[in-house]
């Protein structure tokens, strides 16, 4: 299960993106200002942070600046009512890794929530356990830039995969000898 730190001063849009959040089966670490979501952040290391831009407390500008000052690497999105391409320059360049305007709708913010947990190398172990289990699969490169896996268990292909997912997957197959039948 990932945890998820979400930090906004609106009761109402709080509230309502933490309960979707634990229904798609996130820890949710909700904060309604700037200092105390950067302070939760610190110490609950989330594996990864929704930020608003306008907070009290604390801004979410600062938020993100200071948590990369930190060397907090946990990816940060933030989800702002601004939409100017300058405000969402700054915010990248300061250390955001996405931005999202407001109004979201939950399928394209959980797809970006996805987007940067699979980026995120800290939560690559996760990701892989999660999705594989202790199960081992081969993959298989074709020439057209699309791969198949294999489940060496049942030696039967399952689905073609993209690139990103067969950078995931272990491709050093285990001795046929040592699969049990």
């Amino acid at each position: 299960m990932f945890g998820a730190g979400f930090v906004d001063d609106d009761d109402s849009l709080r509230d309502t993106i933490g309960l979707m959040l634990e229904q798609e089966g996130y820890r949710v670490h909700l904060a309604s200002d700037g200092r105390e979501g950067y302070e939760r952040s610190l110490t609950l290391r989330p594996d990864l942070i929704l930020v608003d831009l306008r907070l009290p407390g604390m801004s979410g500008v600062e938020i993100c600046r200071q948590l990369r000052a930190d060397k907090v690497q946990t990816p940060i999105i933030v989800l702002s009512a601004v939409g100017d391409e300058i405000d969402k320059v700054l915010l990248l360049e300061i250390g955001a890794d996405d931005y999202v305007t407001k109004p979201f709708g939950r399928r394209e913010l959980m797809a970006r929530m996805r987007a940067m947990l699979v980026l995120d190398g800290a939560a690559l172990d996760r990701i892989t356990t999660q999705a594989l289990g202790s199960r081992r699969f081969e993959v298989t490169f074709t020439g057209t830039g699309g791969h198949s896996w294999s489940d060496y268990g049942a030696g039967n292909p399952v689905h073609a995969m993209s690139r990103a997912m067969a950078a995931f997957v272990d491709t050093n197959p285990p001795d046929p000898r040592a699969v049990p039948k």
